[in-house]
């Protein structure tokens, strides 16, 4: 999660100008659904600026990873029980 907050991090550097509200706000929701996606059982609150993406995450202590794996793991003892 760290290369997360990092591309954040960057992310917010290249768009800090006004004019690129639209944007930051879209790159926000668009991390909130993925992260959503990946760890379907966190709660994610719904933010739409990339700064408080970034505070959330720096917040929380998720091993992601083993979320990720638990949910393979889960998904496929799902299918292969359907077979």
């Amino acid at each position: 999660m760290q290369s997360l907050q990092a591309i954040i991090a960057e992310l917010l550097t290249w768009l800090r100008l006004d004019d690129q509200t639209a944007l930051r706000r879209n790159l926000s929701r668009w991390i909130v659904r993925l992260i959503r996606h990946r760890a379907p059982r966190e709660q994610v609150p719904e933010l739409t600026d990339l700064l408080e993406v970034s505070t959330m995450l720096a917040k929380r202590d998720i091993d992601w990873s083993a979320k990720w794996k638990q949910l393979g793991r889960e998904e496929g003892l799902e299918q292969g029980s359907k077979k």
